[in-house]
């Protein structure tokens, strides 16, 4: 990405529920430094990633600290450049 260019992701997190609260974590690796993990306890997660602004290489990833297995569906990710949005699913 470069520093132009703003990040949003939208997923659906199947099975979790009161006994994952707080063992679930979204976090992102940038330019090789993993940055904090995100908690994540709702079923819907849709939020808005600030990246310092910065350009660089970017990778997502997930980690499960629970006894319980967790799939993540429904994946959208968008890259907003100079006002055009490119949406990618998985």
């Amino acid at each position: 990405m470069n520093e132009q260019q703003q990040f949003s992701i939208d997923y659906d997190l199947e099975n979790v529920s009161d006994k994952t609260e707080g063992k679930f974590f979204m976090g992102i690796i940038d330019n090789g430094q993993q940055r904090s993990a995100i908690p994540l306890n709702d079923p819907h997660v849709g939020m808005g990633l600030d990246l310092g602004g910065t350009g660089g290489e970017y990778y997502i990833y997930f980690m499960n600290t629970s006894d319980t297995d967790i799939t993540v569906s429904n994946l959208n990710m968008w890259i907003q450049d100079e006002g055009k949005m490119d949406k990618y699913i998985f």
